[in-house]
Formats: C-alpha cells, structure tokens, sequence
C-alpha cells in the first residue's frame, strides 16, 4: 500500500491551495475537509482481491464459513464449561513476593474475558454481514463504495458551502490522489465526472438533484 500523503504535500500539487483555500472560505470547515481526503485516500480507486491469493469460489464461501464457525463457537459456549474454565483461570490467584511481604494478585480480569467470549460469534456473524456486502460492490474499475465515498464528500460540501463547488472539488481530489501516486485516478478527476457521479448513483445512495 503507498504511502498517505500528508495534507501540506497533497497541497503543493499545482492549483491544489487555490481550490483548498476556496472551499475552506466557503464555510467547510478544515478538519473536515482534511479528513474526507484522506478518508478517500484510504479507500483503493481499483476494489483489491478481498483474500489475496485465494480463489474467486473459494473467497465467496468465506461468508458462510465464518458464519458456521460462529454457530459452533455458540454452541461451545452455551453447552460446554469452556466459560467457567475461563472464570476459574482468570480469577486464579498468583503470589509475588515484595521485600519481606507477599503480594497476592489476579492474573487477568475474568468478567472481561468472559464479555469478549459470549460476544465472539456477534462479532463473526456481523463480519460475515459485512464481508457479503462487501462482494455484492465488488467489480471492475471504480467499486461502488469508492464511489459512494465520493458521493458523501459532496454531499457534505453542498451542506456545508450550499453547492457541490465541482471545480474546486475535483482540482483538490486530482492533488491528493497524483500526490499519493494514483495517477490513473487523478486523472478521471473534473467537473464534469463528478456531476455524473452524481446523476448514475443517485438512486443508491439517496443523493438529491441539484445544480451544481
């Protein structure tokens, strides 16, 4: 994965701070705008294999697996005394000597470890959610929720200033995605994409017409 650009070097890309300077005179406020850039850096232009080096059928089992082992993880849970085992380890005492004294102390906390193993199989059942939506975005180019998190960044841009500003807007994305090394992305980035992004995801992710 390359390297994050900081926003000080996303900015010394050409005409960077003059659309920076604007959107932030227009009420957005820094942190904000800081954060959606390198929220959007984070999310890959191109969706990555989900499992490197598995394959594609393979992969999209991967739900259903997780899903089964959270079953069984359930099942040891509530009708073994795996737990208790826990309980009696967690709350078992251990003795240290301290000058001419002993000192008696728990080694772990018991209630804690007993939390984070009742709320295991949750947690695989809500990853195994997660990773099926996941796959259902999954395609070619631009993923979906890439684009979505394009969407967003308009949407609270128009919020914010009371327009989406699509010069700006795409100027500042084109500087931080050439300054990260995405030079295919950056390229895509101009007015007239971003309010096609706009008209093809309206329906999906619930964005309202405007004129930009």
């Amino acid at each position: 994965m390359k390297k994050i650009p900081t926003l000080e070097e996303i900015l010394t890309q050409p005409a960077a701070r003059e659309s920076y300077d604007r959107l932030i005179k227009s009420g957005l406020g820094k942190q904000q705008l800081a954060d959606h850039i390198s929220l959007l850096l984070h999310v890959p232009p191109k969706m990555p294999d989900l499992v490197p080096r598995r394959s594609d059928r393979r992969t999209k089992r991967l739900a259903d697996r997780i899903k089964n082992m959270a079953d069984e993880i359930q099942q040891v849970n509530e009708k073994s005394g795996l737990l208790y085992e826990i309980v009696l380890e967690a709350s078992a005492v251990k003795p240290r000597k301290q000058g001419n004294t002993t000192e008696v102390h728990f080694t772990r906390s018991a209630r804690q470890e007993v939390a984070a193993f009742r709320s295991l199989p949750a947690l695989l059942r809500t990853y195994a959610e997660y990773l099926r939506s996941a796959f259902k975005m999954h395609k070619k180019g631009w993923s979906e929720l890439h684009d979505l998190a394009i969407c967003r960044f308009q949407r609270e841009i128009k919020d914010a200033t009371g327009i989406y500003h699509d010069r700006h807007v795409a100027s500042l994305l084109s500087a931080a995605f050439r300054a990260a090394g995405h030079d295919q992305a950056a390229d895509r980035f101009n007015s007239n994409q971003l309010k096609a992004l706009r008209h093809n995801n309206k329906k999906l992710f619930s964005t309202p017409k405007y004129n930009a």
